[in-house]
C-alpha cells in the first residue's frame, strides 16, 4: 500500500511533502505539550533529575529538556535555559554530547 501511494507522488515534491509532515508533527507535539504537560518524575527527596539535550533517549526517572520537540520531551527549550527549575530543586543533571551547543 505504501509503495502504491509513493508511486503516485512525483519524485520532485517528495522531500517537500516529508518536510510538511514533519512540520505538522512538531506543531502537534508542541500543542499537546502545551495542553497536557508530561508528568514530571521526582526522586524520594522531591528533587529532580534532569537530562539536558536528551535527543531520542528517555529514562523514566529523568525530566527531558531538548530544543527539538518529541513526545518524551518535558520542556521544549534551549538546554541553557533552566528557568522552569527553581533554585536548589535539581539533584542531578545529565548532559551527554551537549557542550558544543553552549555559547
Amino acid at each position: 500500500m505504501r509503495e502504491r501511494i509513493k508511486r503516485l507522488i512525483p519524485r520532485s515534491i517528495r522531500p517537500t511533502i516529508k518536510s510538511l509532515i514533519r512540520l505538522l508533527e512538531l506543531m502537534l507535539i508542541r500543542c499537546v505539550r502545551a495542553i497536557y504537560p508530561a508528568a514530571k518524575p521526582k526522586n524520594i527527596e522531591g528533587k529532580f533529575f534532569v537530562n539536558l539535550g536528551c535527543g531520542d533517549i528517555t529514562h523514566p526517572a529523568f525530566i527531558n529538556v531538548d530544543a527539538r520537540p518529541s513526545w518524551h520531551v518535558h520542556y521544549i527549550r534551549p538546554i541553557y535555559d533552566l528557568n522552569p527549575f527553581p533554585d536548589d530543586s535539581v539533584d542531578l543533571i545529565y548532559a551527554s554530547h551537549c557542550l558544543e551547543h553552549f555559547h
